[in-house]
């Protein structure tokens, strides 16, 4: 005669315990994989100083693009402002 398994609400516990288990591994694997990527990326990045030159020209230069579209998004609304407040009568 064949044991019977316990019911599924008897086994929750443990099925929850080893899918959150799995999840925990997996998040620890990625975590040390970033961390070892960030370390060999340090070490990189300290052997060769001035290599991160490119990026803060790139971060600049995008800060700079942001301000100028600003500054013509504030100025065409002005001067929309100004022609439509314009009467020829």
């Amino acid at each position: 005669m064949p044991v019977p398994r316990p019911s599924l609400v008897r086994r929750l516990p443990a099925l929850l315990l080893l899918t959150v288990g799995g999840v925990l591994a997996a998040v620890t694997g990625m975590v040390q994989a970033v961390r070892a990527h960030l370390g060999r990326r340090w070490d990189a990045t300290r052997a060769a100083p001035d290599a991160g030159y490119s990026t803060e020209a790139t971060i600049v230069i995008a800060l700079l693009v942001a301000l100028a579209i600003t500054v013509v998004g504030i100025i065409a609304a002005k001067v929309l402002a100004k022609a439509h407040s314009i009467s020829f009568l």
